[in-house]
C-alpha cells in the first residue's frame, strides 16, 4: 500500500512541477500591466489562472498581491500573528487606561485626605500641592507609579487597608497590561515580525523586507536568492554555490546547500538534489532538508528510502508535511525581539513605597480633622467612607469607555 502511494505521488509530482517556466513575479508583472493599459476581462482573468497554476509549481501558500492589484479578495488570505497582536494591543491598553483612571482618582484622594490628618497648620497648603502633583503626574508615568507606591503605604497609615489592597491590585494589573502593551507593539510594528509572518504564511516576501531586517550583505544576498528561488526565478544561482562551498557560516551555508537542492530538484536533477539535501542536513537542526529527501526518494521511486523517512518524520507531531510535492526552502531567521519589562516604572513604585515607609514614621499624625472645603471634591465621600464599590463601578465605566473610544483608534 505504502509503495503504491509514492508511486502515485511520483506521478503527481510530474503533473504538479510541469510550470510553463515563468516565474511568479513575471506573472505578477504581466498582470500588473495589463491592469493598467486595460486589457480585457479574458486577459486578466487568464493571467490569474496563470499565477494560480505557477504557484501549484512554487514553495508559495499565498499571494496577497493579487488582492492589492485587484482591488479585491480574489485570494482568501487567512489572518497573521500580527492580526492576534492588534487585538493584544486593544485589551492591553483598555486595561490599561482603565487602570490608571482608577487609581489616579484613589491617589488624589489618599493625598487629599492624607496630608490633612498631619498636625500642621500647613496641612491645606500641603492638599492642594497633592493634588496638583496627582494633577501633572499624568504626564509622566514613572513619577505617577511613584505616587501610588506613596498612596498604598499612606492607606496604611490612614487605616484604609482595603485602599492598599485595592492599590496594590490595580498597579499589578497595569504594570502586566503596561508590559503586554508595550510588546505587542513592538511585535506589531517591526519589519522582522512581518518578515517571519510573511514567510510563514506565504512562503516569500517582498525585496524592501529583506533589506530592512538584514543588515548583514551576506545574509541580504543569501536570502534576496532564497527568495528569489521560492518565485521561480533561477538566476543567481552560481551565487548560492559559491556561497555553500566556501561560506564559514553555518546559517548561510545550510541554506546554500538547500536551495542548491531546491534548484537540481525542479530542474528535474534529482541525484544533485539528493546530494545538497543530504549535506544540508548533515548540518541543519530544521526538518526542512529531510521533508526534501522524502519529495525526492518519492520523485525517483526510491520507495524504502522514501518510506523511512516519511516513518521518521512521523515521529515528530510538530513536523507538518506539505500537502504540495514541492521541495522546501530554509529562509534565514531574523534577530528575535527583545522582550521589553517596564522597569523605570517598578523602580518608580518601589522608591515610593520606601520613600512612603519612612515618611509616615516621622510625621505627627492628627486623625479626625478634615476641610470641608475638600469635601467638595467629586467622589472623595465615597473614599472617606471606604465605598470601594464606587471606584469597581468607575472601573467598569473607563473599561467601557475605552473600548469604545480606543477600539476606534486602533481597529
Amino acid at each position: 500500500m505504502v509503495n503504491f502511494l509514492i508511486s502515485l505521488f511520483s506521478l503527481l509530482f510530474i503533473i504538479t512541477t510541469c510550470s510553463n517556466g515563468a516565474s511568479l513575479e513575471d506573472v505578477l508583472n504581466k498582470l500588473e500591466n495589463d491592469l493598467k493599459t486595460k486589457k480585457s476581462e479574458t486577459i486578466i482573468q487568464k493571467d490569474l489562472k496563470t499565477l494560480q497554476e505557477v504557484k501549484k509549481t512554487l514553495p508559495v501558500n499565498y499571494i496577497p498581491e493579487i488582492n492589492y492589484l485587484m482591488k479585491k479578495e480574489i485570494e482568501k488570505i487567512p489572518e497573521s500573528g500580527i492580526t492576534n497582536k492588534k487585538k493584544e494591543l486593544l485589551i492591553s491598553s483598555i486595561i490599561y487606561n482603565s487602570s490608571i483612571g482608577v487609581m489616579f482618582l484613589i491617589v488624589v484622594f489618599t493625598l487629599t485626605f492624607f496630608f490633612q490628618q498631619v498636625n500642621t497648620r500647613h496641612r491645606n497648603i500641603l492638599s492642594v500641592f497633592s493634588i496638583f502633583l496627582s494633577s501633572i503626574s499624568v504626564i509622566y508615568k514613572p513619577f505617577f507609579f511613584f505616587l501610588v507606591g506613596t498612596a498604598i503605604v499612606f492607606n496604611l497609615r490612614l487605616r484604609k487597608p482595603v485602599f492598599t489592597i485595592f492599590l496594590m491590585l490595580f498597579s499589578v494589573i497595569s504594570l502586566l497590561s503596561q508590559n503586554i502593551y508595550n510588546n505587542a507593539s513592538a511585535y506589531v510594528s517591526s519589519y522582522s515580525t512581518l518578515y517571519k509572518e510573511k514567510i510563514e504564511r506565504d512562503g516569500y516576501v517582498p525585496y524592501y523586507l529583506i533589506d530592512k531586517v538584514f543588515s548583514d550583505s551576506k545574509k541580504e544576498t543569501v536570502e534576496k536568492i532564497i527568495n528569489q528561488l521560492a518565485v521561480g526565478n533561477f538566476e543567481n544561482i552560481k551565487v548560492l554555490k559559491n556561497i555553500a562551498e566556501n561560506s564559514n557560516n553555518e546559517e548561510l551555508k545550510i541554506a546554500a546547500l538547500n536551495g542548491l537542492g531546491y534548484f537540481y530538484f525542479m530542474k528535474g536533477d534529482y541525484e544533485k538534489a539528493e546530494k545538497y539535501f543530504l549535506k544540508a542536513n548533515g548540518l541543519s537542526k530544521s526538518p526542512i532538508p529531510e521533508i526534501n529527501l522524502y519529495f525526492t526518494y518519492s520523485a525517483t521511486l526510491q520507495v524504502d528510502k522514501a518510506a523511512k523517512m516519511m516513518e521518521k518524520l512521523k515521529r515528530n507531531e510538530q513536523i507538518v508535511i506539505p500537502d504540495k510535492p514541492v521541495p522546501l526552502l530554509i529562509h534565514l531567521q531574523p534577530r528575535p525581539l527583545e522582550t521589553k519589562v517596564a522597569w523605570n516604572t517598578i523602580i518608580a513604585l518601589s522608591v515610593g513605597l520606601l520613600l512612603a515607609y519612612i515618611l509616615v514614621s516621622k510625621i505627627p499624625f492628627e486623625y479626625g480633622f478634615f476641610n470641608r472645603s475638600f469635601r467638595k471634591i467629586p467622589g472623595i465621600g465615597f473614599y472617606i467612607n471606604n465605598g470601594v464599590a464606587f471606584f469597581i463601578l468607575i472601573f467598569i465605566v473607563f473599561l467601557v469607555t475605552n473600548y469604545i473610544v480606543v477600539g476606534k483608534l486602533l481597529c
